[in-house]
């Protein structure tokens, strides 16, 4: 065959391979297998052309060229041999990904499935109050929030929005100008009626250095930053709302108690649609906040020098150093920034709802307890990959106890348990579901002494479901009785980054099916395994 017939072949050849590409992206070239140096990376997608005249096998599966050429359109981890040569391995990365997705496939978690039938009953928790300017949050619940279905739900307010209930529980915010709220779920109709405030009744702003107590069922707008002096405290009672302009802050050295109840619940939000209000910054020992069945929505404002904080770089709603923050049936709603920023702090969160943020927060050097509360769209409920952190929640050298609780759709992780430093954290009978790299994304940085337990737990439709990643040698990650499932990789020793990894996992009386690979130890920074490193006791495993 002359070379020009050669040329012409490769090059139909190739534009067939590109017709045929599913995501029709353009190959970045072609590369001989006889230059495939091993332990090195490329980027994908490639045309591998066989210049070697041998077998070629990839990953153990004989490969067959057409018209001598290959296509590798995805990312991954690859062992290669040619005829009878030693290993080649190779890694391809996505364009779009980068060294942070080192040797493992692009992944978009699956979308929820959407049911058309529900027969259940929905609790329906939303302030009671409104005003005309502002939106009210929605948050709906089946029966039992922890059923592993999706309903579509049509609210009509102004105008119809749709929003999900995701495993259970979803939420959305409606400007409305009436009494009466209508819902369509399935084929069932509900209606939700709420009251309309006239007036606003308390202006704030200044400082605040005796004991307010703001009457039930008021309208607050607070227009300048506000400080709390530690003789001062602040009381919101139940049926309140309180707008806050568009970047307002409020100090606090003393003490803040959002009253809500169960029936009346309060609002905090910005007194403008469409925009935030700054947060609530809290220092010292006489420094505290309490709130109890009370939405927080539009918030964050701040993302100047000032105000990045770790690794979202964005204003938190609650910054917060030696202070105790206890949070009963909350809920925090709609944010381009972030909830929680303790540091040295005190922090329960029970019965809450966080959904549509930045990542809820970074946790440090506090003692923190989660029980019963949900974790969901951070930053927002799309398909679309972002690389900002977007973690549902950071943990840096914190003590934690987790449980009862649901950590999903993150476009990073589900829980990071931060960098280098120390901290116990146990994590029980939680759901860790649809995130874009790992459920559970563990390290440290010796010498720190770090304890991970995750036990009776659910981890699926996640790049990675349990990751020990760069590590201490006092790093010990133990699994036991979880189910990890219909991820890409279900359980990960090793780090995508070249960083000493020396901490140990072990998995015990689990289950890892179903992923499309269960067990994956591999150490980048070298090339290799550390089988000593993770056990498996006890554990049903493809």
């Amino acid at each position: 065959m002359s070379r020009i017939i050669k040329y012409f072949v490769f090059a139909f050849v190739l534009i067939f391979i590109l017709a045929c590409t599913k995501d029709d992206k353009l190959l970045t070239g072609d590369i001989k297998v006889s230059e495939i140096n091993t332990k090195t990376d490329y980027l994908a997608p490639v045309i591998l052309e066989n210049d070697s005249n041998k077998d070629v096998q990839i990953n153990g599966e004989p490969i067959k060229f057409v018209q001598g050429v290959y296509a590798l359109e995805d990312a991954g981890f690859f062992e290669m041999t040619i005829g009878n040569s030693d290993p080649i391995l190779f890694v391809l990365l996505d364009k779009e990904r980068g060294s942070p997705e080192w040797g493992l496939k692009k992944w978009i978690p699956k979308e929820p499935e959407i049911q058309t039938v529900f027969s259940g009953e929905i609790e329906f928790i939303h302030p009671k109050n409104y005003w005309p300017d502002i939106p009210i949050p929605f948050v709906l619940k089946f029966n039992n929030w922890s059923v592993e279905e999706s309903i579509n739900i049509a609210c009509q307010g102004n105008n119809t929005t749709e929003f999900l209930i995701k495993n259970g529980i979803g939420s959305t915010s409606i400007q409305i100008n009436n009494n009466e709220v209508p819902f369509l779920v399935s084929t069932q109709n509900y209606t939700q009626t709420v009251q309309e405030f006239y007036a606003i009744d308390t202006v704030l702003n200044g400082t605040i250095d005796t004991n307010l107590i703001i009457n039930p069922n008021t309208l607050v707008h607070i227009t300048n930053d506000l400080n709390i002096n530690v003789t001062g405290s602040l009381t919101i009672m139940e049926g309140c709302i309180l707008m806050v302009d568009e970047g307002v802050n409020i100090t606090n050295y003393g003490s803040i108690n959002f009253s809500g109840i169960e029936i009346n619940p309060i609002l905090v939000t910005c007194s403008e649609t469409g925009k935030y209000f700054g947060g609530f910054i809290s220092e010292g020992g006489n420094a505290t906040i309490t709130a109890d069945y009370t939405f927080f929505t539009n918030f964050s404002f701040h993302s100047s020098s000032e105000y990045q904080y770790g690794h979202a770089k964005h204003q938190a709603l609650f910054k917060s150093k030696n202070t105790e923050l206890t949070f009963n049936n909350c809920y925090f709603l709609d944010t381009p920034g972030q909830v929680f920023y303790p540091e040295s702090c005190e922090i329960t969160i029970a019965n809450c709802i966080v959904q549509r943020a930045k990542t809820s927060g970074q946790i440090n050097t506090s003692t923190l307890t989660i029980t019963d509360s949900y974790f969901s769209d951070f930053p927002d409920d799309s398909q679309n990959y972002r690389d900002q952190d977007n973690d549902a929640i950071y943990l840096s050298g914190t003590n934690a106890m987790i449980s009862n609780s649901m950590f999903q759709y993150a476009k990073d992780d589900g829980i990071d348990s931060g960098g280098g430093e120390g901290g116990t954290v146990t994590i029980d009978n939680c759901r860790i579901e649809g995130c874009f790299h790992e459920g559970m994304a563990l390290s440290s940085s010796a010498p720190a002494v770090k304890l991970h337990t995750i036990k009776n737990s659910v981890i699926s439709n996640c790049q990675q479901g349990i990751e020990l990643g760069f590590s201490s040698p006092n790093h010990n990650v133990i699994i036991d009785n979880c189910q990890i499932n219909n991820n890409y990789v279900g359980v990960r020793y090793g780090d995508n980054y070249e960083w000493g990894i020396n901490g140990t996992m072990s998995l015990n009386n689990s289950v890892v099916l179903e992923n499309t690979r269960n067990i994956w130890n591999m150490v980048h920074q070298i090339w290799d395994p550390k089988n000593e490193n993770l056990i498996i006791n006890n554990s049903t495993i493809d």
